[in-house]
Order: C-alpha cells, then sequence, then structure tokens
C-alpha cells in the first residue's frame, strides 16, 4: 500500500524565537519619564553654570581693564604736550579694551563687557580731556600775565600821557579778553585790573 506525502503548510504566525518584548524589560512609563526630567536638569545646571562662568570671566575682564585705563591716564596726564593727550589715551584705551574684550569669544558676553567697561572708559576719557582743559587755561593765564607785565613795565617807561593812556586800555584789554574767554571771571578780571591800575597810578605820581 503506497503511503501518501503529507505536504507541510504554511500558518500565518511567524515561528518564535523568544517572547515578545515589554514594557519591563526598560522599567515602567514612570521611570522613563524620570530619567528624562533627570537629564534635562542636568543640562539646565550645566548651562547655568557655564553662564556664571563667562559672567565671572566678565566680571574680571572688565575689573583689569578698567585698572589698566586708571594707570593709562595716569600716565597720559604726565606728558607735557597737553596736545598729545587725548590722541595718546584715545589709542591706548582702544587697545586695552580690546586685548580683554577679545578673551571672551561669545558676542553676548562681549555685549556685557562693553556694558560694564564704558563707565570707566567715559570716566577717565573725561578726566584726561579734564586736564586737556585745565592746561589750555594754564598756558592761556600765563600767556596774559607776562602780556599784561610787559604792558605795565612799558608803562614805566615812558612819559608820553598818549602812550600810557594806550597802555593802560590795553592792560584793560587783556584782562577783558581772558574773562571772555573763560581763562578767568569778570570779578577777577575787574579786581586785577584795579590792582594794575594803582601800579600805574604810582608811575603817575612819581613822574
Amino acid at each position: 500500500e503506497v503511503m501518501a506525502m503529507k505536504i507541510p503548510r504554511v500558518t500565518a504566525e511567524p515561528a518564535r524565537f523568544g517572547r515578545q518584548a515589554s514594557a519591563a524589560d526598560f522599567g515602567s512609563g514612570e521611570g522613563l519619564y524620570a530619567l528624562g526630567q533627570a537629564t534635562t536638569e542636568i543640562g539646565e545646571i550645566s548651562i547655568k553654570l557655564f553662564e556664571q562662568e563667562m559672567a565671572g570671566m566678565v566680571a574680571h575682564a572688565s575689573s583689569e581693564a578698567s585698572r589698566e585705563l586708571n594707570n593709562l591716564r595716569l600716565e597720559v596726564d604726565q606728558e607735557p604736550d597737553h596736545h598729545k593727550r587725548s590722541g595718546m589715551f584715545a589709542e591706548g584705551s582702544k587697545k586695552i579694551t580690546s586685548k580683554f574684550r577679545a578673551g571672551l569669544l561669545f558676542p553676548k558676553y562681549q555685549s556685557l563687557y562693553d556694558a560694564r567697561v564704558a563707565r570707566p572708559l567715559e570716566m577717565n576719557r573725561m578726566g584726561v580731556d579734564q586736564g586737556v582743559r585745565q592746561s589750555q587755561i594754564d598756558t592761556a593765564r600765563a600767556g596774559r600775565r607776562v602780556a599784561i607785565e610787559d604792558l605795565l613795565e612799558s608803562y614805566q617807561e615812558t612819559y608820553d600821557p598818549k602812550e600810557r593812556a594806550r597802555i593802560r586800555a590795553d592792560v584793560k584789554k587783556e584782562y577783558d579778553e581772558g574773562a571772555s574767554g573763560g581763562i578767568w571771571d569778570a570779578d577777577y578780571a575787574a579786581q586785577q585790573f584795579i590792582l594794575a591800575e594803582n601800579r600805574m597810578d604810582q608811575q603817575s605820581v612819581l613822574m
């Protein structure tokens, strides 16, 4: 008797070589959420620490720049030619602020540095400008006083009434122009001219 051959039957279900994965293999859903939260918090802490680190670098850079700007001003003030001082400070301060700014790398922190260093930069610049103005005033005063003294000596050396009247007018002009130019005030000019007149009147009595 011939036995019939059995043909293998293909089933709809795939062959199983193990069990299906479940959430338990990876922990509960709550555990995954907590892990994600922890990762996020660590990232936020890292960002905050970086920002604090950079803020500290900004504070240090601006402090060092301020100190060097103060020293620069002292050096500039020693320059005998006061006409050079403003240019010297502008050039030196640019080098100083740029040097410390370059180390901060990121535009955000460079901007914070610029804001912090702006005040000492401006204060020192104003100090230099004030020193220049004072030197200009001192030079102008010295020049006027020399001119006035020369006129008073000329008054003493001449006996011509017309020449003496001209000299007296020139002395008053020197004081008036000094007052209008801001190198001394009007009250000072008036007082000094009275003293000069007294000297000239004494010379007139001695004629």
